[in-house]
């Protein structure tokens, strides 16, 4: 009984199947070089940054100008749980509790 299914009689032309394949199999092997080759960078680069020592700490008065205020309202900033930033047009934190 063969379902309808066909002739299951017929020569592989083994040569063509495989000669059409080809430019298929070339994109595969070419997008995994290329994968290795990011992974390769990418594990380079990670090594890079953990050889590097950390950066240095800003102080608090350099944060406080870099934010446009204080010293006092920076530390009492840091002080808040939940707090809401808010910032003007001119670059000024405003920091409220929430």
């Amino acid at each position: 009984m063969r379902l309808g299914l066909g002739d299951f009689r017929t020569e592989a032309n083994w040569a063509e199947f495989f000669e059409r394949l080809t430019p298929f199999v070339a994109v595969a092997v070419l997008l995994i070089c290329l994968l290795l080759l990011a992974s390769v960078f990418t594990l380079r680069r990670r090594r890079r940054g953990l050889l590097l020592p950390p950066p240095v700490v800003l102080s608090i008065t350099d944060q406080a100008r870099r934010a446009g205020m204080d010293e006092a309202e920076l530390a009492a900033a840091r002080e808040l749980r939940v707090a809401v930033v808010y910032i003007d047009q001119n670059g000024k934190h405003l920091v409220k509790p929430r």
